[in-house]
């Protein structure tokens, strides 16, 4: 169990109030993001920046942890992450950008691949993921156009995607000293 002693330098101890309200109003915006970056042009600049946007207002939500009173440190469950970021906010995004039927169940089952990989990574009070992590994640849902199985996820990243080229060891346990 992780105490508040063995934070990582970017986490930032708060409530489960306050991570609810940042959820809520930053997740707006990671979700404006994510979703145009789906409809801009593929690898084009627009798409990079709306990407990037997306990845680091997932880094910010990530790094808030709650204590409880006996001093262990915890986040929300993925599931929380889930239905408070992309089941809220993604289908009103959809809605208002007047797509076609099948452009917008193109975009919905990116959203959900994205959102499959993106929630464990933020869930995962052992480890802080950064921002070039996030955008990782998205862009490899982008590249595979939304043909990828549902993911087996160890710790923070799936084992059955061959090519999902990320080694673990480059994420910063809680208990390291932030130096990388």
């Amino acid at each position: 169990m992780k105490r508040r002693e063995n934070l990582h330098i970017k986490q930032i101890p708060t409530t489960k109030y306050v991570i609810e309200r940042e959820i809520k109003f930053r997740g707006w915006s990671a979700m404006i993001a994510l979703v145009y970056a789906l409809l801009c042009e593929a690898d084009g600049r627009e798409q990079a920046a709306r990407v990037a946007k997306a990845a680091a207002v997932f880094e910010r939500i990530s790094c808030l942890v709650y204590v409880r009173k006996d001093g262990s440190v915890h986040k929300p469950e993925s599931k929380t992450y889930y239905e408070r970021l992309f089941g809220t906010w993604t289908e009103e995004e959809i809605n208002a950008c007047d797509l076609t039927a099948e452009k917008a169940a193109h975009v919905r089952k990116l959203v959900e691949q994205i959102a499959e990989l993106v929630c464990p990574m933020m869930a995962c009070a052992d480890k802080q993921l950064f921002d070039f992590q996030y955008e990782y994640a998205i862009e490899y849902v982008i590249r595979h156009a939304g043909a990828l199985p549902k993911p087996e996820i160890r710790h923070v990243f799936p084992t059955n995607y061959p090519d999902y080229q990320w080694i673990e060891d480059n994420t910063v346990s809680a208990s390291d000293d932030g130096d990388g």
